[in-house]
């Protein structure tokens, strides 16, 4: 999984709007430039059935934190085209 994170990692940080740290584990950290990570988790959720971690509330993060879990490249994808879709609204 981690060549797969990788991947995840690159086309995240590829997002205008998307900040996404390095990671050495299956686990993004990014952040949204604008708007909150509640927002798109929920858009996701609802919309696109894909669960995130909204983590505006671990110590010294801020609302625009969550972070995402690698799988293989098709769901990995599919996180990337709803971020995307959420992005465009």
């Amino acid at each position: 999984y981690l060549r797969c994170a990788q991947r995840l990692r690159f086309s995240l940080s590829a997002i205008e709007g998307i900040e996404a740290r390095p990671t050495k584990t299956n686990f993004i950290l990014c952040r949204l430039k604008k708007g909150n990570a509640s927002d798109l988790k929920e858009f996701l959720a609802r919309e696109k059935g894909i669960l995130i971690r909204d983590a505006s509330n671990f110590r010294g993060l801020y609302e625009g934190h969550f972070r995402v879990a690698s799988s293989n490249d098709v769901d990995n994808a599919e996180l990337i085209d709803g971020i995307t879709d959420f992005l465009k609204r």
